[in-house]
C-alpha cells in the first residue's frame, strides 16, 4: 500500500491578493527482490500538478475585493507513476495571514474563510459542491470554511487515476459583497486574510 500527498497552497491577504501554489513532493512504493533470477519491482505513484513536479505555480489577482472573483483556476493532477491510484483523499487546512497594514478589526481565519464563497469546484467534470462539500456553517452558500470542514475520500471512477492519466480540478472563488448582511464583508475585514493548503493524497 502506498500513497502520494500533494499540497496546493492558497493565500488571500488583505482581501486583495490570491496566490495559488503547488509544492511538489514525491512519495513512492519501490521494492525489488530476486525470484528465480528475475528482478521484480513495485510500481510508483508520482502526482504532479499543472505539468510540473517540484515547483510552484502562481496566480496573481491584483484587486480581489468585496464582490470580486478569482476567475476560474484549473489545477491538473497527473499520475506520472506506473501504478493506478484507486482513491483520492482531499482535505483543507488554513491559518490567519493578514496584510500590513491591517486597519480593520483582527478577524479570525474562520471569519474570513466563511466569506470566500466557492462558486465552482469541479473535478473531472463532476461538482463537489453540495455532494462532498456541504454547507456546514449554514450560511446559504459554499465557502472555504465549508471546504475545510468536509474532508473526504473519493473512490470508484472519481478516485481512480491511472498511471500517465490526468484529471482537472476547476475552482472559482468570489469574495462576498460589501454590506451590512450577516455574511457580507465590511470595513472590519480590511487587511484580513487566510493562508490555506489543499492536500491531495493519491492512494494505491
Amino acid at each position: 500500500m502506498g500513497s502520494l500527498k500533494k499540497v496546493i497552497g492558497l493565500g488571500l491577504a488583505g482581501l486583495i491578493v490570491l496566490s495559488l501554489g503547488a509544492g511538489a513532493t514525491l512519495a513512492y512504493a519501490s521494492d525489488s527482490q530476486d525470484s528465480l533470477g528475475n528482478q521484480v519491482a513495485a510500481g510508483t505513484l508520482d502526482l504532479w500538478t499543472n505539468g510540473t513536479d517540484g515547483t510552484t505555480q502562481n496566480i496573481y489577482v491584483p484587486s480581489l475585493k468585496p464582490g470580486g472573483s478569482t476567475g476560474e483556476v484549473t489545477i491538473t493532477l497527473t499520475n506520472h507513476g506506473t501504478r493506478t491510484g484507486t482513491s483520492l483523499s482531499v482535505s483543507v487546512a488554513y491559518s490567519e495571514s493578514d496584510a500590513t497594514p491591517n486597519p480593520g478589526l483582527n478577524m479570525s481565519a474562520d471569519d474570513v474563510a466563511a466569506r470566500i464563497e466557492i462558486t465552482k469546484l469541479e473535478y473531472d467534470w463532476d461538482t463537489w459542491l453540495g455532494t462532498v462539500v456541504t454547507d456546514k456553517n449554514a450560511n446559504g452558500y459554499y465557502d472555504l470554511q465549508d471546504f475545510k470542514n468536509c474532508p473526504f475520500t473519493l473512490t470508484g471512477s472519481q478516485g481512480t487515476l491511472n498511471g500517465g492519466a490526468s484529471k482537472d480540478l476547476k475552482v472559482t472563488m468570489v469574495m462576498r459583497p460589501f454590506g451590512s448582511g450577516t455574511w457580507n464583508v465590511t470595513n472590519d475585514y480590511m487587511g484580513d486574510g487566510v493562508s490555506a493548503d489543499i492536500t491531495f493524497t493519491l492512494n494505491q
